[in-house]
């Protein structure tokens, strides 16, 4: 999903797209969930924005929705 996302909004060499496949990053933040024994743990749907190393904003999503964390949103708070 991340590649496609960056190859379509033409990402490369602007922004660094990372995966967090063992939720150790999530689970830091507090951002990790149970979704029972099927899904296991999952981060929290939700965008973190970084500048230089900083974090400029955190979008969280409420459960079942998908809007601040929507590419087409997460673009206009670049």
């Amino acid at each position: 999903v991340m590649k496609v996302w960056g190859d379509q909004n033409e990402t490369n060499g602007k922004i660094d797209m990372l995966a967090d496949p063992h939720g150790e990053l999530a689970e830091a933040l507090g951002l990790l969930v149970n979704m029972g024994p099927v899904l296991g743990n999952r981060a929290t749907r939700c965008a973190i924005i970084i500048d230089d190393g900083t974090v400029t904003k955190v979008l969280m999503e409420d459960v079942g929705v998908f809007e601040v964390s929507s590419a087409t949103h997460v673009l206009t708070q670049l």
